[in-house]
């Protein structure tokens, strides 16, 4: 802009020049607006990454809370949890009791992983480039859930969004549990007043 300026406005016209103190001027105010300029455009760009970035977080939470509670059945839960680390760009498997679940389609779980599950190694840590985690709920261990990148950059926010997911999880397996003997006791309740 103050080159335009100087070249096409300041006599002589289409010439560079610098001649006065007042040409001096305009460059460093034009400078300064230029420099606050691209600051303010910078922080705007950085809030609204931000922005988008909790929106597409709360948007994953809350259709990843609607699948869960509507699935009735654990292994529903468990291969939604699959599915839902694997949309966050990773792989991921969910083990419980020998079974596992994975996402996306056709990822198998290297062997050492497969024995720490099986071996009921349920902690928080890494196997390989595995990172995992035990689904809990209420103290109780429900399976083990295992993710790891396919070579895109994650974030913090990324990586808590996994956690809070496995979390939601193990809080549904112990939902579907409850509500499962909570139908065996109404079913035995019917049973004795049959009786």
């Amino acid at each position: 802009a103050f080159l335009v300026y100087d070249i096409y406005l300041v006599e002589p016209r289409f010439v560079f020049t610098l001649t006065s103190a007042e040409d001096f001027l305009v460059l460093f105010v034009f400078l300064a607006v230029a420099v606050l300029t691209g600051g303010l455009a910078g922080r705007l760009r950085e809030a609204q990454r931000r922005a988008e970035t909790r929106a597409r977080t709360s948007g994953a939470l809350f259709r990843a809370s609607e699948e869960f509670s509507a699935s009735g059945h654990e292994d529903a839960v468990r291969q939604a949890l699959a599915q839902r680390i694997a949309e966050t760009g990773r792989e991921a498997v969910v083990f419980e009791d020998g079974r596992w679940w994975s996402a996306p389609a056709g990822v198998e779980p290297p062997e050492p992983l497969a024995a720490a599950a099986a071996l009921a190694q349920v902690a928080t840590g890494q196997v390989d480039a595995w990172r995992l985690r035990p689904l809990r709920a209420d103290g109780q261990a429900l399976g083990l859930a295992a993710w790891r990148s396919t070579g895109r950059l994650h974030a913090d926010d990324d990586e808590r969004l996994v956690d809070v997911l496995v979390d939601m999880a193990g809080a549904a397996i112990a939902r579907s549990r409850l509500s499962g003997a909570r139908a065996e006791i109404q079913a035995r309740e019917r049973t004795d007043q049959l009786r």
